[in-house]
Order: C-alpha cells, then structure tokens, then sequence
C-alpha cells in the first residue's frame, strides 16, 4: 500500500507539471493565439481586421513601407521583403506577433485594439494594475516602440523607448506613471477606449526579427520585468 500511494503522488507531481499556470498578477489584453493572419510586402501597405480572444474582441493591424501605395526606391533600394504573421501555437512554438524584415527593408507594423469600437477597458485601473507587459520570444535587432492610449478621441498620452536585442525570451514593461501626455488631458487608465502599438526597425540597414507571445496588464505586486520602457 505504501508503494501505491508512492506511486500516485508521483503521477500527480507528474501530471501538475504539465498544467500550464498563469503568473500571479496579471490580465492577458492579447496572447495571438486567435485571429491568425499574415502579409508580405516589399512595397506599400496593408490593413487588416481580426477577431477572436483579443481585448475588445478585435485587433486591427496596419503594415507598410510607406503610407502610399508605391513607395520610392530608398524606402527599399534591394526589394526585399517584409513580413509580419499572427500564428497560433504549434508543436514547437507559443502561439505569437511575429515581425521579420530583410536587409534594407524597414517596414512599420501598427497593432491597434479599439479601432472600431471602443475598449471601456476598466479591467486594468490603477492602483492595482500600474503598468502593461509585452513578452517578446526574442528580439535580433533594436526596435522602436511606441504606443498610445486614448480616452476618448481627444486625450492622448504615449510612451516610447528602444528594445534591445535579447536572444531568449524576456519582458517590456509599460508603467502607467512613463506615460507622457500627447493631446487634451492625457490618457485615464481608469477607461482606456483605445491602444495602439508602433514597432519599426531602428536602423536603415533593416534585417530585425522579432516574436511578441503575449500584451498583458501588470498587478503592482508583480515582480517588475527584464526591461522598463522609459522614453528613451
């Protein structure tokens, strides 16, 4: 009998292993595991609504080279493709926003939640949500981030920052108290309509890749990320 019980605890332990946990403190805005969706480019842009278990029920992405539909030849002087995917998860991979350009190539991608309707987003209000998270995979080159936050249609506040290359996967965290007015009275995160994140390559030489896995509001009792963006 004590072996069996033995037994048993160790195929518990076993199977608990297995079950995924949700880090304590947070609320997940988007983990890109619904509304899969991808578009290669090497000039112009594209624009594209997707459903599922996002924030606000929808996200709506804008790629691009330029903002028209042809762009001139030093906005990619070698043709080279650029590329974004949104890919649940496989066999070998989390489900992720995943962002890839080659050499010269310097798309934008812009990820928006709220475009259409608003988000009423009250879920994350400080005090006790202070900042949001991006959990990236990985990161090959420096990446320009920018993100607003609008209450209503005419308060905005921003925050931006650089990203770094890291090699194995790592965290961003976005405080509510880095965020910088950018039109009327600023963003009220007690009701956020809309959020809109800006990624683009640093440097004209192009050829960054990158994973997002997950955008998540942060309890102030969650231990801080590997990264702190800080506008600069």
């Amino acid at each position: 009998m004590k072996l069996q019980n033995t037994f048993l605890i160790v195929l518990t332990v076993a199977a608990l292993a297995g079950i995924p946990r949700m880090a304590p403190g947070q609320v997940t805005l988007d983990d890109f595991s619904t509304g899969p969706y991808q578009k290669t480019l090497t000039t112009g842009f594209d624009q594209s609504f997707q459903t599922g278990g996002m924030i606000g029920s929808e996200r709506f992405t804008t790629f691009f080279f330029c903002l028209t539909k042809t762009c001139a030849p030093q906005a990619n002087p070698f043709g080279q493709a650029g590329s974004f995917q949104i890919s649940p998860a496989t066999p070998t991979a989390p489900s992720a926003l995943i962002y890839s350009a080659g050499y010269k190539a310097t798309p934008e991608l812009v990820v928006i939640y709220g475009q259409r309707a608003s988000l009423n987003l009250k879920k994350i209000p400080p005090p006790t949500y202070d900042r949001l998270r991006l959990s990236f995979d990985g990161n090959t080159a420096i990446t320009n981030f920018l993100i607003y936050a609008w209450s209503g249609n005419t308060n905005v506040s921003t925050l931006s920052c650089h990203i770094f290359p890291h090699e194995y996967p790592f965290t961003v965290d976005l405080p509510y108290e880095n965020f910088q007015l950018k039109a009327g009275t600023g963003a009220d995160f007690t009701n956020i309509s809309a959020m809109s994140l800006v990624l683009t390559d640093d440097f004209i030489t192009g050829g960054n890749d990158w994973a997002i896995t997950k955008f998540e509001g942060i309890l102030d009792i969650a231990p801080l990320g590997d990264v702190t963006c800080d506008n600069h």
